[in-house]
């Protein structure tokens, strides 16, 4: 663990100090939390912007999926 030091914002920092009085964590902990799921949302940012980058270069043809709907569908008695 490596030690860091960042400027932040009074009345935020109160409201850090105070959620983590609440859960009995240490202010670090909350940052480090906040910064893993930033971290997380960049990662699924990046793959959903892939995704359509992916569709945009080969969409998607009309009758793409029938066979795999014509296998969901139920037979009827």
């Amino acid at each position: 663990m490596k030690t860091i030091s960042i400027a932040v914002d009074e009345h935020l920092l109160e409201q850090i100090d105070t959620l983590a009085q609440a859960r009995r964590k240490k202010r670090a902990d909350l940052f480090s939390e906040a910064a893993r799921q930033w971290l997380k949302q960049q990662r699924l940012k990046a793959l959903v912007k892939q995704d359509r980058q992916g569709y945009r270069k080969k969409p998607v043809q009309a009758d793409e999926f029938e066979p795999f709907l014509r296998a969901q569908q139920w037979e009827k008695m």
